[in-house]
């Protein structure tokens, strides 16, 4: 099962500065301009009919999407593995990236309402690592990426840096939106992990961002849903991945005095919420609507 995404040109950030637009504008456009700058790959569909037909799988073992974990959120910046500004600088008092932590905060209670509606539990760590096997599980996890050298770039470099260098505290940061050679190693890690912590599948997001000078700036999010196999024990699948890749890109924070200032993460709820709603949603679809 490969994962496609798309890349867009950067060549539009030419002169961004807070204030020039509201992340709340990107979060709200019109239905049609958000399809235009998504995009969403799923072919679970065809793959459970495919171990339905071979009879590896019954339909009552199909994917019941009850609770999803949210395993990691993270910000990924080329600036982190060239070394410049980022890091520790990062980082504030409760030892978590203060950019991702922030975006946390604003973007979770309207995912945790979209999937509630979908009745689904969208848990956290707090709620799923719920006896000491799962914690000592979770905290000591970290992706193979033997084979994958591009995924292993960025992936070496988190956990080099620890998990707080880029995700808020208590979440691992799991990079997990590699597309290339042997990617598939990674849908089964994550598919086994899911199955361990007792989750019928787990959601990775990720937020691009680049940094220019002294701003922070929003690139896109991506929306990363993986379950167990339900044919072997030892494999997963990739349920779906949404890309939103805006045509147009904003700064939402700056750094000053060698603290992030003027941040502005209110505007990524309806960006992530939305996202992570069409994702679950097309997914839904794809599995319900084999009979």
């Amino acid at each position: 099962m490969k994962k496609i995404f798309f890349s867009l040109s950067l060549a539009l950030i030419c002169h961004v500065a807070i204030g020039q637009k509201n992340l709340e504008d990107l979060g709200n456009i019109p239905i049609k301009k958000y399809f235009k700058d998504t995009f969403l790959y799923s072919t679970i569909n065809k793959d459970l009919i495919k171990l339905l037909n071979k009879g590896r799988i019954g339909i009552e073992e199909l994917p019941k999407l009850e609770k999803i974990g949210l395993l990691s959120i993270y910000i990924k910046d080329e600036a982190f593995r060239k070394g410049r500004r980022g890091g520790a600088t990062y980082r504030h008092a409760e030892n978590e990236n203060q950019l991702t932590a922030g975006i946390l905060k604003a973007a979770l209670p309207s995912i945790k309402k979209g999937m509630k509606e979908m009745g689904i539990k969208l848990l956290t760590p707090d709620l799923y690592l719920d006896d000491e096997d799962k914690k000592f599980l979770y905290r000591n996890f970290s992706i193979n990426y033997s084979g994958m050298p591009e995924a292993k770039r960025f992936g070496e470099y988190f956990d080099r840096n620890t998990d707080s260098f880029a995700s808020p505290s208590n979440y691992k940061t799991l990079y997990t939106t590699y597309s290339g050679e042997n990617s598939d190693e990674i849908v089964h890690q994550m598919g086994v992990l899911s199955k361990e912590l007792g989750l019928d599948a787990v959601m990775v997001i990720e937020v691009t961002t680049q940094t220019t000078g002294k701003t922070f700036i929003f690139e896109s999010v991506t929306g990363m849903l993986f379950a167990p196999d339900p044919s072997d024990d030892n494999y997963g699948l990739l349920l779906g991945s949404c890309k939103y890749a805006p045509s147009r890109l904003l700064a939402f924070a700056s750094w000053e005095n060698d603290q992030i200032d003027q941040s502005r993460y209110d505007g990524f709820d309806p960006i992530i919420s939305r996202m992570t709603n069409h994702l679950t949603e097309v997914v839904l679809d794809e599995i319900n609507s084999i009979e």
